[in-house]
């Protein structure tokens, strides 16, 4: 039965998580905001930056340096073709706050700042299927989405259907939103694959069961299964019952986090039911794709003695403790005493 479970989790993980690739757009347009560059961009495959530029540390024109990756006979014209989206993404940064400042001047109160930020993807699935998504949002709330196959862009809120109405009518506009991100955003991505190969590397997870005791109550046992040092960010991590099922009932899970190496950590942890302490097994069971089969570690109950024995030498430990403490007390107060 539990080799039935373990082979059914690792079909769902092989579904959720047969790496589908995903390239990133993101860029900010800034009006009024000190130390703030007025453009910013940056461009990533998953959660890995290949490329970060903004207006005051670095132009994208036509001097501007070709990334170490793209060293190859055909990079300088996929160089060019990213820095010309990039230059456009820019322009349109521009037009779109000033069309949003010149609606906002004549409200009651225009804000003094304006943060105009953009978030495009394109996704290229295993089985070559690709999905893609155009938001923008607009001092730091969603503001409008672009709606790809239609063609069409909606307002999110009221504010934005003053824009939504202006770029209704750029026919080409909308035409060329629809191209890139329908395929030319695809053939980027596989251009960055395939010259960036390093996107690809894996890091194996580390995984501990790490146990606790409350201290108010000394009969509540937590186990936390930690596991840290994966990449790529999608893990799955299951604790696994004495009959190898999944457990629900007094399991809590963390979010994945970020590590200082671009490696991700998470911590799920399960509450031992009253009685099952001292009896009952858990397994952390991991599945990562890094590794072509999971990790699984094991928590072993300690027995009532082991715990007794615990206690005992931890308050003899005290006594040992509190004894020397006395006795070095007293030899400081018999040396401060004046000779007679």
């Amino acid at each position: 039965m539990k080799c039935i479970l373990i082979w059914a989790l690792l079909c769902s993980h092989t579904i959720l998580y047969a790496d589908a690739q995903v390239l990133h757009l993101h860029h900010i347009g800034s009006e009024g905001v000190a130390g703030l560059p007025e453009f910013m961009g940056s461009w990533s495959v998953d959660d890995r930056t290949i490329l970060q530029y903004d207006s005051n540390t670095m132009h994208m024109d036509a001097d501007a340096p070709i990334p170490d990756w793209l060293s190859s006979n055909e990079g300088p014209s996929h160089w060019r073709r990213m820095n010309f989206v990039s230059r456009m993404i820019r322009r349109f940064l521009v037009t779109t706050l000033n069309t949003i400042g010149q609606h906002d001047n004549l409200t009651a109160s225009p804000p003094q700042a304006r943060l105009y930020q953009t978030h495009g993807y394109c996704q290229l699935n295993p089985d070559g299927t690709m999905h893609t998504s155009v938001s923008h949002g607009y001092n730091g709330k969603d503001f409008v989405t672009f709606d790809i196959p239609a063609r069409t862009w909606a307002a999110a809120v009221p504010q934005a259907v003053h824009l939504v109405k202006c770029r209704a009518n750029r026919a080409f506009d909308l035409e060329n939103l629809y191209y890139y991100y329908n395929y030319e955003c695809i053939e980027r991505l596989k251009t960055i694959l395939k010259y960036a190969p390093w996107i690809h590397d894996k890091k194996v997870p580390e995984v501990g069961v790490i146990e606790s005791r409350g201290l108010r109550i000394p009969s509540k046992v937590e186990v936390t299964c930690h596991v840290t040092g994966f990449y790529p960010r999608a893990v799955q991590v299951e604790w696994l019952g004495t009959e190898g099922l999944p457990l629900v009932d007094g399991v809590s899970s963390g979010e994945v986090l970020p590590n200082g190496d671009g490696s991700y950590q998470l911590r799920k942890s399960l509450t031992l039911p009253q009685g099952a302490q001292y009896t009952q097994h858990y397994s952390c069971l991991v599945l990562h794709s890094s590794v072509a089969g999971n990790i699984t570690v094991n928590w072993v109950p300690k027995t009532r003695s082991s715990y007794w024995r615990a206690s005992i030498l931890t308050v003899i430990g005290c006594l040992l403790f509190l004894t020397l403490l006395v006795c070095c007390r007293r030899e400081e107060e018999q040396s401060e005493r004046p000779p007679l």
